[in-house]
């Protein structure tokens, strides 16, 4: 049959090749498809575990327990000290809503469906990988799905038909790619997580087993083989990025990459003319470097300790880790990998601890046992609450709390069904139409009372991650992505049809003004889809008003107070400033003020949320006025509320189409903008910044 393939440090080197970037890229410093790392793994991971397999079916000798007897001391003991020391700090600094997140993912973990866990809670509203302490273990769970399902089938296609083995693997391959390929257009968060689209990375591993070596004369051949291998992984590395399609056609380029090298060392029987065996490939030899090798062997323990403690570190930090922060975190994760290596890992794998197999198949049944248990009970006990104050709650209620209602989607506006929010009859003439992405969403109540107040119909025709820009197509997955212009044109098409008044354009600038690796630039088409966008809307014979963007920041503005305050940190007037509330406003800021000159009306909603000094605190009267790092709260939106009055009261005609509404201008000593609400609680001039501000 196949070859086993017997210790080679040359996988160690690969194992180095893949966590550095890994590492790397979490921690900030470049390496932008670090990401591959992960699949290299897998790679290596599906050779090596076929292969033990296929050498013991051969031998007559394979047992499920003795293979899961290796799989536990191998993956169990360091796992179970990352997850104690994590759970310490978890306790100690998450709020309710995220170390309920925590548990459950613990408990995901301990079924080994931590992937599914992961990809159900990544989405538009929840929590970004970045507040997720063990989002790192996703893979780890699809390596598991791997291990229960591999040797099973192998078992069974050896006791039938043993010539099925490799048909089936080629067959499982193709199969999994296809889906990986299909579902990276279609559902690409959940193709970045599920094992059947992860699983041909695996089996691509399993398949190297197959290829014969190179003979001993080819030497060059396997050189040659080995560099291009080399060379796609680092291509990998250095090209991909967020906005790659990955998994999907573009994965092929690492897999393969570490395919390559991995048949470009494997042992050749033969032997030269002189009896010696034949020269090593220089590529493999460099890849046995020891300093590699060394790399290579904590890879394991540095892959499960690197994330959580970049994720504990921005939340201990209150801000974004600086990069002396995050080469400290780098630093100690090494520490701790080579602890774990000579403490954890070497006593397990060597069987110095629990060298009997029930043994330590009883402490992986019981750990796992003690994972779900403790798990579950943090998921259901709304995350121990009485661990924080009263004031500290409150900030933090503000996480995610936005209206996920109003939504709409292109078959509705086609149909004429918007999100009306009232204000008239249904036949009523339409005063104002709100259209952008979840930031107008997220301003939905406070629109439904203006048009409630005033008895003017408005409706919505909003949708996550899609801007109200023409032509325009947004690549987030929670988009319509391809189908973004149709949207945008149906809902021109709607103002036309229907003379609306009012076209109020609102949505995260700053998300679509920007280049692939984050950095703001006014981008050619986002300036041509505007202008091409407040034109079209102006040709329909209504009023167009413009948002621009609230101020965004780095961390989740809700979690940061609620840790703040806990500590100590807002003192007795509830102030505090935030760093970086002006990040990407720059770039776009110009390109919105010029639509004045098409006719458009800017609303600047800065002013709004500073207090008396002109910072943006994110917070008054005890409550978060975000719900994230960029999305409004309730509270937040309320105190906008007097700055769409003029939509609600201007003239059916521009009165001065050249003027940016903010409060104490000329354009609003001509619509008057209201200081307050009416609401005994709320004052916006508590917040409102100086005149001219």
């Amino acid at each position: 049959m196949s070859q086993s393939p017997d210790y080679r440090p040359d996988i160690d080197g690969l194992r180095a090749v893949a966590v550095l970037p890994v590492v790397l890229f979490h921690a900030g410093f470049g390496f932008p498809g670090g990401f591959v790392g992960v699949d290299i793994f897998f790679v290596i991971s599906g050779y090596l575990i076929t292969g033990l397999i296929l050498k013991d079916l051969d031998a007559g000798t394979f047992s499920l327990t003795q293979f899961w007897e290796r799989r536990v001391r191998r993956i169990m003991p360091p796992l179970l000290v990352m997850l104690a020391v994590c759970s310490v700090i978890a306790w100690n600094i998450l709020l309710p809503n995220e170390f309920q997140d925590f548990c459950a993912s613990v408990a995901a973990q301990a079924v080994m469906l931590s992937n599914m866990w992961f990809c159900l809670k990544t989405g538009y509203f929840q929590p970004t990988g970045e507040a997720t302490p063990l989002l790192n273990l996703w893979s780890l769970a699809v390596e598991e799905q791997f291990y229960l399902v591999l040797p099973l089938a192998l078992m069974a296609a050896a006791r039938f038909c043993r010539s099925w083995i490799l048909p089936g693997l080629v067959v499982a391959t193709v199969l999994s790619f296809a889906a990986c390929v299909f579902e990276s257009y279609t559902r690409p968060n959940i193709n970045y997580y599920m094992i059947y689209s992860r699983a041909w990375e695996l089996l691509v591993g399993s398949l190297v087993l197959y290829v014969p070596p190179a003979a001993a004369s080819r030497t060059r051949l396997r050189s040659a083989v080995g560099f291009a291998g080399l060379l796609a992984i680092g291509a990998s590395i250095a090209l991909f990025n967020s906005e790659t399609r990955f998994p999907g056609i573009p994965a092929l380029l690492p897999c393969l990459g570490a395919a390559a090298l991995i048949w470009a060392g494997k042992p050749d029987r033969s032997r030269q003319e002189d009896g010696t065996p034949p020269p090593t490939a220089l590529v493999v030899r460099w890849l046995s470097w020891r300093l590699l090798r060394a790399i290579g062997l904590i890879s394991y323990s540095l892959y499960l300790w690197h994330w959580p403690l970049l994720v504990f570190t921005r939340m201990a930090h209150y801000r974004e880790p600086s990069a002396l922060d995050r080469l400290v975190v780098v630093g100690v994760s090494f520490v701790l990998a080579i602890a774990s290596w000579y403490v954890v890992e070497t006593p397990f794998r060597r069987r110095i601890v629990l060298p009997g197999r029930a043994g330590i198949l009883a402490f992986g049944a019981a750990s796992l046992a003690l994972m779900f248990t403790l798990g579950y009970q943090g998921t259901w006990s709304d995350g121990y609450p009485q661990r924080f104050s009263e004031a500290s709650l409150r900030y933090g209620a503000s996480v995610h709390q936005m209206p996920n209602t109003g939504f709409v989607s292109i078959e509705q506006v086609q149909k004429d069904q918007l999100d009306d929010l009232g204000g008239g009859g249904p036949t009523d003439p339409i005063h104002c139409l709100v259209w952008g992405d979840s930031h107008a969403g997220s301003l939905r109540s406070v629109f439904q009372s203006l048009a409630e107040t005033h008895q003017k119909r408005c409706v919505t025709a909003t949708h996550p991650a899609t801007p109200p820009l023409l032509d325009f197509v947004s690549q987030s997955p929670y988009s319509f992505m391809e189908k973004c212009p149709e949207f945008s044109r149906g809902v021109v098409d709607f103002a036309r049809r229907h003379r609306v008044q009012n076209v109020i354009l609102i949505c995260y600038w700053g998300a679509y003004a920007q280049t692939v690796d984050q950095q703001y630039c006014e981008l050619p088409e986002f300036s041509r889809d505007m202008l091409r966008t407040v034109t079209a809307l102006r040709e329909t014979g209504a009023n167009v008003w413009i948002l621009k963007q609230v101020p965004v920041y780095t961390l989740s503005v809700p979690q940061k107070l609620a840790r703040m305050c806990q500590a100590g940190l807002i003192n007795a007037q509830g102030v505090t400033a935030f760093e970086d509330h002006n990040r990407g406003r720059v770039a776009y800021h110009e390109l919105i003020e010029s639509m004045t000159a098409l006719g458009a009306k800017v609303l600047e909603p800065r002013p709004f949320l500073a207090d008396a000094e002109g910072n943006i605190p994110g917070h008054f009267g005890g409550e978060s006025l975000y719900a994230d790092t960029n999305h409004l709260s309730p509270a937040g939106a309320l105190l906008l509320r007097p700055l769409f009055e003029p939509v609600f009261t201007a003239p059916e005609q521009l009165v001065d189409s050249q003027a940016v509404v903010s409060p104490g201008s000329p354009q609003t000593a001509e619509a008057p903008v209201p200081v307050g609400d009416g609401s005994p609680t709320r004052d916006a001039n508590a917040l409102q910044a100086p005149s001219g501000s």
